[in-house]
């Protein structure tokens, strides 16, 4: 008889980091299973302190761990990695003239500049300009830990919080951590991101703000379970945007073709990916929204024909 297979989806990760300087020597030990979250600190040396969180799910705890981490990053701290060694963490220096980079108009220059090194972006990632943070973090260039740097910093100073939620190359750790923020705004804008993981965005499809559900509803990254849910929203305009996402299954398509609600045939009608015979049935549809939309799904040029015919 095989024997069962363990369980790894909530397998614990431990990450391990270091901060020494002429005045201390300091480790911190963050661990993760499944809902728990256990923090272990002190001298190097010694055993240290810990303390332990519970959360309602994996992901909460998670994005709780993701955000201690950046703090600790941020505060100089290195991981060191199983062999024992320190990551290195290249100090900054001058490369390509980048020390005269004194100026910010020639800083913003720099930081939006495709060609400008990872030496310089990383230096000007550094500074406090917000603009400059902006422009480092949006730049094809930029490495991810220097994005993830410009990022938190602007995060942390709650200075275009929005263009960081709505940003695709925002990383995935900080978008599961601005959804939780308190501005509906901000949510709705994570919600959009095609970027944000499906633990986030699971999350998000509950929400109380309808406009943050509305984005959920039309983000083709939105996990099956959360669009099939989201069909049946007292929002129309949540249950009708679940109903026209193209990652809804097929089989909740065909369900949504026959019902009652007008607002989600007309999704099914829009759905890029519904079946031909299912939009042959709503062509014929009582409601002309409906059938407009199944009409020009099914043949594109000849809907256009007519509804100019209708306008003239």
């Amino acid at each position: 008889m095989a024997s069962k297979k363990p369980n790894t989806k909530f397998a614990k990760t431990v990450q391990y980091f270091e901060f020494v300087d002429e005045k201390s020597s300091k480790f911190w030990e963050i661990s993760v299973a499944e809902c728990r979250v256990d923090v272990r600190y002190g001298k190097i040396g010694t055993t240290g302190q810990s303390q332990t969180k519970e959360f309602g799910d994996a992901t909460a705890a998670s994005v709780h761990a993701n955000k201690l981490v950046l703090e600790k990053l941020a505060k100089g701290y290195s991981k060191v990695e199983a062999s024992g060694v320190a990551a290195a963490k290249p100090p900054p220096r001058p490369v390509n003239g980048s020390a005269a980079i004194v100026d910010p108009t020639a800083q913003l220059v720099a930081a939006k500049n495709p060609q400008t090194s990872s030496a310089v972006l990383e230096m000007l990632a550094s500074g406090d300009r917000e603009l400059v943070l902006l422009a480092v973090a949006e730049n094809a260039a930029t490495s991810v830990a220097t994005r993830t740097l410009a990022f938190q910093k602007l995060i942390d100073r709650d200075v275009f919080i929005r263009k960081v939620a709505s940003n695709p190359l925002t990383p995935p750790s900080l978008l599961e951590v601005l959804a939780g923020h308190k501005v509906d705004e901000v949510r709705a804008d994570v919600a959009a991101n095609t970027a944000t993981p499906e633990g986030a965005l699971a999350l998000l499809a509950t929400d109380k703000g309808k406009y943050v559900r509305r984005s959920v509803a039309k983000n083709r990254s939105t996990p099956a379970r959360a669009l099939q849910a989201l069909v049946k929203d007292v929002d129309p305009f949540v249950s009708g945007g679940a109903a026209s996402n193209p990652s809804v299954p097929v089989e909740v398509l065909l369900k949504l073709a026959k019902s009652k609600k007008a607002h989600l045939r007309a999704g099914v009608a829009f759905n890029r990916v519904t079946p031909k015979q299912v939009l042959e049935l709503l062509a014929n549809d009582g409601v002309f929204t409906v059938r407009n939309w199944a009409q020009q799904a099914l043949d594109p040029i000849s809907a256009l024909a007519a509804h100019a015919a209708r306008a003239a």
